[in-house]
């Protein structure tokens, strides 16, 4: 079982990668929101392996691309927690 401070540096790692596609937009919001804002972060208490961590990130970012333009980021990150 991971830690927290793992869970989030992952989470941090996870939001900082790049490859080019129009999630990278979405995981710099996610970024800011989260570490910059300072934001809570205990929904990542719920999530037990790399692979939930990994599929959280996704699907925060798939949500976002979903709901850009009916939603504020705040709301769509609220809904998906």
């Amino acid at each position: 079982m991971l830690n927290f401070d793992l869970k989030t540096n992952m989470f941090k790692h996870l939001l900082l990668s790049r490859d080019g596609s129009y999630a990278d937009t979405m995981k710099e919001e996610l970024f800011f929101h989260f570490f910059e804002n300072k934001n809570d972060l205990s929904f990542l208490n719920k999530l037990q392996t790399k692979c939930q961590v990994e599929k959280k990130v996704d699907f925060f970012v798939s949500k976002m691309i979903m709901h850009e333009h009916e939603e504020d980021l705040n709301e769509i990150i609220h809904y998906c927690l």
